[in-house]
């Protein structure tokens, strides 16, 4: 499996979020057969004269000539070419040059290769110059979350591993326990990732975060166990400590480990391949490090000397004594708090919007992110927003149509988050004039200057026509208001026998928001159904399995109102928050409720299992601390927020709960002690 790391890929881009079949991505893909690609590089540059003028021209020819000799270059569009006033600003200083490359294939290597030898290119031609060139476009921006993607995974892995040492550093205090440890960590994240690698799927800004999930789960796991292991070594019989160990741990660790497993494949049901792929390689990880954990740790265990197994209890449980003295005393008090926070926080739930804004992934230091400022205030918007116009056969061969097009364009114009708009009366605006079908054939078809740009903008048969509208760089939702303020305006269109129709990327941008909302609610309403349908048959009992499930709703009303309230979006990064915080905290949950079962004695819960929570939790938090060092904001927050979960589910789980059972479940009813 360490061999298939040679299969290493990035990849973040737009169709890398689709089904094969998602009938979005069928029509993007036939947008781009009839007109190319509209994944085009923007580049602007501000000069101290008039673009119009000659010495002004040469340079920017000069320029055009150079990047049409990179490979993977397909076609060059500027004001040298052109003679178009769409390409220069309104004080005519900057200009825009629009670079179509090839169509990328999905593990993006090319497009990675293409944009740096554009740079290269463009870096020879204003080593001298008193200025500099901006570049943007939606490729540029995958380009660079690519980049991040792949910095960050490194950065996650190693401060992982650093990060985890020293807390079982802390926590175990024995070195040949804490190798034993790493051991299975190393080969868990090896095996999971190599097997990602394997089936040909590649890191992006979701899976980057797989490591240190699957290394974190995998210290939960060895923690219960060692902890276990090291406070009852009774004599002198090593392999019975170890099976005991197991014995206590087998079943607790599976049932965490498998309904943690259930709350990732719950996002297996959304329509977006990237959360599917993500699905199921963390379910695949989080099961295969149990068996691990469960395989390896008592084989590396029987190697280590008794000496070793000693361990100091008497820190320990002051901690865990003072906790449980708190809540004997301050039950009735804690179970208003926590009830009081939940209501509080589902209101903010109310408040939760979901929108993908790509370009505000980085950060707003970020070059790219600066360059797109730059260039909308300097050019202008241009980001592109494809509409397509289909008559029938001919349809545009007609001055009317071409008149009513033109008509609409200034129509929505009108937005304050459109700009320009680019369609064949754009070039040849005087082609409205002319009244015989034949005569406008005879200039589209045979005007040297325009005949490649024609066929960008028309199908052969003059049935459909392409208009390509800048947008400002803005959010899915605020674009899918644009698209329905458009469709709006050329409600029209259809008096001249046209229909308009959204097309090119802007459409899959857009359906991320729906399918976000889908794959929130589908896999939370799953994964809280099935989990807690086993809790409730684990707990044996309807009301101990209902104030299960009142502990880890606190925490999961809490982070997702707190996200309503501060303004945090749900987004693609952000959308798997409730399938892992299911997960986890339905672990803790579950192993004080084995415990509690077994000791039938909320203090003796507490005394041998308490610890291990507190173990584990902390081991959470640091482990997913890691994230808050991100390029990308999403991942920060995402961190964040599952910090705090791990947090609030810690007071759920070793405070909320254990106050509801000694409030409300009494001797006569269930045969548990109260203490």
């Amino acid at each position: 499996f360490l061999f298939q790391f040679k299969n290493y890929k990035i990849d973040n881009s737009l169709d890398s979020w689709f089904l094969k079949n998602d009938k979005n991505l069928l029509n993007y893909e036939k947008f781009k057969k009839d007109f190319g690609n509209d994944e085009v590089i923007s580049i602007v540059f501000t000069l101290d004269s008039n673009i119009t003028d000659k010495k002004n021209i040469i340079f920017i020819k000069n320029i055009e000539d150079s990047i049409k000799n990179i490979e993977q270059i397909n076609k060059v569009y500027s004001y040298a070419n052109t003679m178009q006033s769409f390409f220069i600003s309104k004080d005519k200083k900057t200009t825009l040059i629009i670079v179509e490359p090839v169509v990328f294939p999905c593990d993006s290597k090319l497009r990675e290769q293409t944009i740096a030898k554009l740079k290269e290119v463009l870096d020879k031609k204003f080593i001298n110059m008193p200025f500099s060139y901006h570049l943007a476009g939606i490729g540029i921006i995958y380009n660079e979350l690519n980049q991040l993607s792949l910095n960050n995974s490194t950065i996650f892995i190693f401060a992982s591993y650093i990060l985890i040492f020293l807390l079982l550093t802390v926590f175990i205090r024995k070195p040949l326990f804490i190798a034993s440890s790493l051991v299975v960590i190393v080969f868990s994240i090896t095996i999971s990732l190599g097997f990602m690698f394997l089936m040909g799927r590649s890191i992006n800004m979701v899976s980057m975060v797989l490591p240190v999930l699957i290394m974190i789960y995998c210290i939960s796991d060895i923690i219960h166990i060692t902890n276990n292991y090291l406070t009852n070594c009774k004599g002198s019989n090593k392999t019975e400590n170890i099976v005991n160990a197991l014995k206590e741990c087998f079943f607790p660790c599976f049932l965490t480990s498998f309904t943690t497993g259930i709350g990732f494949i719950s996002l297996y049901f959304t329509k977006i391949q990237l959360l599917r792929d993500f699905a199921l390689f963390a379910s695949f990880g989080i099961m295969l490090e149990y068996i691990l954990t469960i395989v390896l740790l008592p084989i590396l265990f029987s190697f280590i000397p008794e000496k070793y197994t000693k361990t100091n209890k008497e820190v320990k449980n002051i901690f865990i004594d003072i906790i449980y003295n708190i809540i004997k005393i301050n039950k009735l008090k804690i179970i208003i708090s926590c009830f009081i926070i939940i209501f509080m926080f589902i209101i903010g739930i109310f408040f939760l919007k979901v929108d993908t804004f790509s370009i505000g992934f980085l950060d707003k230091n970020n070059t790219v992110r600066k360059d797109s400022n730059y260039i909308e205030k300097n050019y202008g918007f241009y980001t592109p927003l494809e509409m397509i116009c289909y008559g029938k056969k001919e349809t545009f061969l007609d001055n009317k149509a071409l008149k009513a097009v033109d008509l609409f364009i200034q129509k929505v114009k009108k937005n304050e988050n459109i700009d320009k708009a680019i369609t064949i009366t754009t070039f040849i605006p005087y082609i409205t004039s002319i009244n015989e079908k034949e005569n406008i054939r005879n200039i589209l078809e045979n005007t040297s200057l325009l005949k490649n740009t024609v066929k960008k903008y028309i199908i052969n048969d003059y049935s459909t026509l392409r208009v390509t509208i800048s947008c400002k760089m803005l959010g899915a939702a605020d674009y899918k208001k644009i698209i329905d303020f458009i469709i709006k305006e050329g409600d029209f269109l259809k008096e001249y026998g046209i229909e308009l129709k959204t097309s090119g990327y802007m459409p899959l941008y857009t359906k991320i928001i729906s399918y976000i909302t889908e794959s929130q609610i589908y896999s939370f309403l799953f994964s809280f159904i099935i989990v807690f349908s086993i809790i409730t048959i684990y707990a044996g009992s309807f009301r101990l399995a209902l104030f299960s499930i009142f502990a880890n709703i606190l925490p999961l009303a809490f982070t997702l109102g707190l996200m309503g309230f501060c303004g945090i979006r749900l987004d693609i990064a952000t959308v798997t928050i409730s399938a892992i915080a299911i997960g986890i905290t339905v672990d803790d949950t579950i192993h004080f409720l084995y415990r509690f079962k077994k000791e039938q004695s909320i203090q003796k819960t507490f005394l041998m299992t308490g610890w291990s929570i507190c173990e584990t939790s902390l081991i959470f938090i640091v482990g997913f601390s890691v994230l808050l060092l991100a390029s990308i904001k999403s991942v920060i927050f995402f961190g964040l927020l599952i910090m705090i979960f791990i947090f609030v589910s810690l007071v759920g789980d070793l405070i909320f709960l254990p106050s509801l059972i000694m409030q409300f479940i009494r001797k006569n009813n269930i045969n548990f002690k109260l203490d």
